[in-house]
């Protein structure tokens, strides 16, 4: 099945991993360009083969966001 990908689609990798967010096509290289974010917030960008990803409807949402002057202030709390 020959899929077509569009920019904004909302792909993974047919073996697992969190969802990504369709950015290019490099038609050169025949490689899909995707952007999504790691475990720890990053953004990430990386290009696979249009025969490695499937569509999907699932997102993640980010459950805590990290404010370091929180952090800071915690620290100074417990005295470290």
């Amino acid at each position: 099945m020959n899929e077509s990908f569009q920019n904004g689609d909302v792909v993974c990798l047919k073996s697992g991993s969190m969802p990504m967010t369709v950015v290019n096509t490099n038609k050169e290289t025949n490689e899909i360009l995707v952007a999504y974010f790691d475990l720890d917030a990053n953004v990430m960008r990386d290009g696979f083969p249009p025969e490695a990803l499937e569509f999907t409807h699932d997102s993640w949402k980010m459950k805590y966001c990290v404010d370091l002057h929180d952090d800071e202030d915690e620290e100074e709390e417990n005295g470290f």
